[in-house]
């Protein structure tokens, strides 16, 4: 999704909920991809942001919700193998 600005995406869920405007007349009327719309629809959904947005709720708090950070444990740091063993293994299959 090309990254829009908050004031874009509040904008792009104003004429969702509030307009009932289909993805592509959003895109249409913002200048953007449909894809783009669908992505930023989708976002909001699934990190449960609605229209209105809260008024307490500020622009950074929403960014923060939309794009969250990834998590470390969803991709662990790789570990790597002990290449001297290893080694020795294949020189010496089965402790020969």
């Amino acid at each position: 999704m090309e990254r829009l600005t908050m004031r874009k995406i509040k904008e792009v869920l104003r004429l969702k909920y509030d307009n009932a405007l289909s993805d592509s007349k959003i895109a249409q009327s913002l200048s953007i991809a449909r894809s783009t719309v669908f992505e930023c629809i989708n976002r909001a959904k699934v990190a449960g942001i609605s229209w209105p947005i809260p008024q307490d709720m500020d622009d950074a708090q929403l960014e923060r919700l939309l794009f969250p950070a990834p998590r470390d444990s969803v991709f662990p740091q790789r570990i790597e193998p002990n290449w001297l063993s290893v080694y020795q293994e294949l020189k010496h299959p089965h402790g020969e």
